[in-house]
């Protein structure tokens, strides 16, 4: 692993030059290096930093102190497209903030939201109220803050804002920011805006296991907005009444929510997790039911196809990702194929498959008996019984070689072949396992092997990353410039595909050019 820094200068917006094989990770790169090779002429390339600067303000015009502003790129988590915060700062006493640090390219800015009882209480400490505690509405005539929030509902909040005053980056205006530029007037005027609140009630707590040390299981419910991309924050965070599950959310602007209640008491890492969708108007919504479901582990077993007993299976891996919890842990199949396996049954299974035999791809995921690799994927709770991984070995071979707009061949430009189930529905799973993408040789040349045949897309790019290359969003800015495949068993076929240049790719990615 290489990495670099310098005050002042934008590490992770750094070039790396003369190793064509070198894959960037983090705010660095991986190479490989052979037994006595010397790598010469290395060339580093790092841009200035930028700076974005502004003022918050109140609806009366007065500077709004420690107020929390940050600085979001697009990136790829796991992934799935999100908002990232790049750089964060917060307001000082003349409502001025600075976000230094950043690499040139393109930033979605906002202020975090805060609850205008704790404003007021932070400034009048006799009113209660500040940052930690617990949010109630202001009390009655001759109270400040009740006076600040006697017209705006339940209670008021300064919601979170995107510049210049946008609910939504989509909404919102994108900042352009060149190397070493510093960005100022990026100003904010927020005010109070009325706010509700989700309460209801977490079933199934009394059938959770009680961690260690502990009288009862701790469940916590949280939101976040409907639709959001998967792992997004989840916030609001309340811990339910571990007797009667009673929980209340509060401090919510109307909106659609994904009401989110979880815990992490099962011994071993497991956890339980439940999940309904609540639309919030004008008035706080109450009587939600939230039915919490431990995680289930069941076993499994890989199965080999005809005359390939002897090979192993001591390096491959299954792990399940998840939309609602972060927990997950990883299998491996013992000498016989076997294995057990942690699923949630709050949401359809999702697999990732490491170190397959080489030869060899997963063909069929069986959960009682259905194919859980098929379009519309059960969750555990309409199936039962073990899981069963089949592998084959009648897979496909595409090759090809990739050149630039003069014939010459194009080396480290990515190859990515994608199932078209994935088009047909997003979470398809057979689209997951079944995608695959490679870098070209420095004679343009590539090659996927042990394909599952059937229909793909095939992209190519002079330069991306392997997760916006599966991202089906990301593509459709592209049109129609992929080549149609439709593989047969034990296939080999050669494709041809134009690659699009990079400067088309960090158009759509937000990226500087």
């Amino acid at each position: 692993m290489l990495m670099l820094s310098r005050q002042s200068f934008a590490a992770n917006a750094a070039e790396l030059r003369g190793i064509p094989s070198a894959r960037p990770q983090g705010n660095g790169w991986t190479i490989s290096l052979r037994a006595g090779q010397t790598l010469r002429g290395v060339e580093f390339r790092m841009p200035p930093a930028g700076v974005i600067t502004g003022h918050v303000t109140d609806e009366d015009g007065e500077p709004m102190t420690g107020v929390a502003i940050e600085a979001e790129q697009y990136r790829y988590v796991q992934g799935v497209k999100m908002l990232a915060a790049r750089g964060r700062a917060t307001s000082d006493d003349r409502g001025i903030y600075r976000i230094y640090g950043l690499a040139p390219g393109r930033y979605f800015v906002k202020t975090l939201g805060s609850s205008l009882r704790s404003r007021i209480g932070g400034a009048f400490p006799g009113l209660g109220g500040g940052p930690g505690g617990p949010f109630r509405r202001a009390g009655g005539p001759g109270n400040a803050a009740g006076a600040a929030t006697a017209a705006l509902g339940e209670s008021a909040v300064y919601l979170e804002t995107y510049y210049p005053n946008a609910r939504s980056a989509p909404e919102s205006i994108p900042l352009q920011l060149a190397p070493g530029a510093e960005m100022g007037s990026i100003d904010f005027t927020l005010a109070p805006s009325p706010a509700y609140s989700i309460s209801g009630t977490v079933s199934g707590i009394e059938e959770l296991p009680v961690p260690d040390g502990a009288q009862r299981p701790i469940v916590f419910v949280g939101v976040r907005p409907g639709g959001q991309p998967d792992f997004g924050n989840v916030s609001g965070l309340t811990q339910a009444n571990p007797v009667t599950g009673a929980f209340t959310v509060r401090n919510l602007a109307p909106g659609n929510y994904e009401v989110i209640a979880r815990s992490n008491s099962r011994r071993g890492g497991g956890s339980a997790v439940g999940v309904v969708a609540v639309t919030l108007g004008n008035a706080s919504v109450d009587g939600v039911p939230i039915p919490i479901l431990e995680d289930a582990t069941i076993p499994g077993r890989v199965t080999l196809p005809e005359g390939y007993s002897a090979v192993s299976l001591a390096r491959m891996f299954i792990t399940p990702t998840r939309r609602l919890n972060p927990v997950r842990a990883i299998s491996r199949p013992d000498s016989n194929g076997a294995f057990d396996i942690t699923l949630s049954r709050a949401e359809a299974p999702r697999l990732v498959f490491g170190n397959v035999p080489e030869g060899l791809y997963v063909k069929r995921v069986l959960i009682g008996g259905v194919d859980i690799m098929a379009s519309s994927t059960p969750t555990l709770t309409s199936v039962s019984g073990g899981m069963k991984v089949e592998l084959a070995a009648d897979g496909a071979s595409v090759r090809g070689v990739l050149s630039d707009s003069r014939g010459n061949p194009m080396a480290s430009a990515r190859v990515t072949a994608i199932p078209a189930s994935a088009f047909e529905a997003k979470d398809s799973l057979a689209g997951s396992v079944w995608r695959r993408s490679v870098m070209s040789q420095d004679d343009g040349s590539f090659e996927m092997t042990a394909m599952a045949p059937g229909r793909y897309r095939v992209y190519a790019f002079e330069t991306l990353d392997a997760d916006p290359s599966f991202d089906p969003d990301f593509l459709s800015n592209f049109g129609q410039r992929w080549t149609d495949l439709n593989l047969k068993p034990k296939e080999t076929t050669s494709v041809e595909v134009t690659p699009i240049p990079a400067n088309e790719t960090a158009m759509y990615l937000g990226e500087s050019q």
